[in-house]
């Protein structure tokens, strides 16, 4: 549907909705070396700026000319940017005081240091009007710049414009609220988590999405996201943080397990294909054996064993076609509480129930030191495996005319 045609549509009204289409909420700390690329984004959006976008600015208690930049734009466009200015009391809060504020049918969440491709919002109201009934929110692709660029893993979602159903593509996760469009109804349910130090959005998105099961993406248009260069961004600090880990496996991932349980009595494949896809990037860090206590590591390890135990085996091995197999078998581990070992006319292999896991015969030991030293020889070497090493020995046999003599490792 045009622009104009949805503005002069029944299911359009300045009365409930306000006089413009789509507002963006913008939440700033300290941002004023990006803040106007932000801005100046959304100004030259095809979609005519002043008839149909708001932008409202909520200002965290800034310490630099973020507020400053801010209002000199709110001077410039007084019939289209609002600013409130708050103390600092983190995104998700700024986002949700934002929200109050904004009074468009549709609501889009742009971060500070972040900019739009400039036919995002034309395509975006196209094809939510076509299919406002079915969804409660349309997904665009993203695009990283700055430290980092090119594509984001998840841009395959994006091949088409395409209502996903997904009961269908549960491999087609969304994450972000920066990169989609909501309509503004659904906040009057529907909140940012503000215990959360990172992923507030994926948890709110995806309680969203268990409504319809179902949601907008257009190939066209594109959030750009920045990497900054001093890795000061919210996502680039919290993983150091080491309330981090155990609140996100309790306040993201078993959040949306119970919260699926409690409303539909059972954890769709999309939910448990998110949470696959976003915690085997928690299971390769190695901050979180320095970060946390033996405490917190075994609260770490019960979340873990909740978490697995309500995911189903195919969407784990669908996430690990090329990816380490360690990680995919330490999901396992978790979920069945160990591996059962066997042994079977000399091959020696891990399994769970359902399927084989490793084979000890498909790897190599690898050799780095053999020398002689006061006539003793040292080997030393590398298995790579997910045997655990208190189930085998790794053992030195010479043989002298057809005697064999056995040397156990040390």
């Amino acid at each position: 549907m045009e622009i104009n045609k949805i503005l002069n549509s029944k299911d359009y009204s300045p009365y409930l909705w306000g006089d413009k289409l789509i507002s963006v909420v913008i939440p700033c700390y300290n941002a004023e070396d990006y803040i106007h690329d932000s801005l100046d984004s959304i100004i030259g959006q095809t979609l005519d700026f002043r008839g149909n976008i708001e932008i409202v600015i909520v200002d965290d208690g800034s310490q630099d000319d973020t507020l400053e930049i801010c209002r000199r734009y709110e001077k410039k466009y007084p019939d289209n940017i609002k600013i409130i200015h708050q103390q600092n009391q983190g995104q998700a809060t700024a986002r949700n005081v934002g929200i109050k504020y904004a009074t468009g049918k549709y609501v889009n969440f742009l971060d500070a240091d972040d900019t739009l491709r400039k036919n995002t919002f034309s395509r975006i109201v196209n094809f939510f009007e076509e299919h406002y009934s079915e969804i409660d929110l349309v997904a665009f692709p993203m695009y990283f710049f700055g430290r980092k660029t090119g594509d984001h893993l998840l841009n395959y979602k994006f091949k088409e414009d395409l209502v996903v159903d997904l009961n269908e593509y549960w491999d087609y996760p969304q994450l972000s609220a920066s990169s989609a469009v909501f309509k503004r109804t659904v906040f009057d349910k529907f909140e940012f988590d503000t215990s959360l130090i990172s992923s507030e959005d994926s948890v709110m998105v995806n309680k969203i999405l268990l409504e319809k099961m179902a949601y907008g993406v257009i190939k066209d248009g594109g959030y750009n996201y920045r990497k900054r260069f001093d890795e000061t961004s919210t996502i680039d600090t919290s993983i150091k943080d080491k309330e981090f880990y155990n609140g996100r496996l309790e306040g993201y991932f078993r959040e949306l397990i119970d919260y699926s349980k409690d409303n539909l009595g059972y954890v769709p494949k999309f939910i448990q294909y998110l949470i696959v896809y976003d915690i085997k990037w928690m299971l390769m860090s190695d901050d979180i054996e320095k970060l946390l206590d033996e405490k917190g590591l075994v609260q770490f390890n019960k979340n873990l064993r909740y978490i697995f135990a309500n995911i189903e085996d195919d969407v784990i091995n669908f996430h690990f076609k090329e990816d380490p197999y360690k990680i995919k078998n330490h999901m396992f581990k978790l979920k069945y509480d160990g591996f059962i070992l066997t042994t079977n006319d000399g091959e020696v292999s891990i399994s769970v129930p359902g399927q084989k896991l490793d084979t000890l015969n498909d790897h190599a030991f690898y050799l780095d030191i053999v020398e002689i030293k006061n006539d003793t020889l040292y080997i030393s070497g590398v298995l790579n495996s997910y045997f655990n090493s208190k189930d085998m020995d790794i053992v030195l046999i010479k043989t002298v005319n057809g005697t064999k003599q056995v040397f156990e490792s040390e």
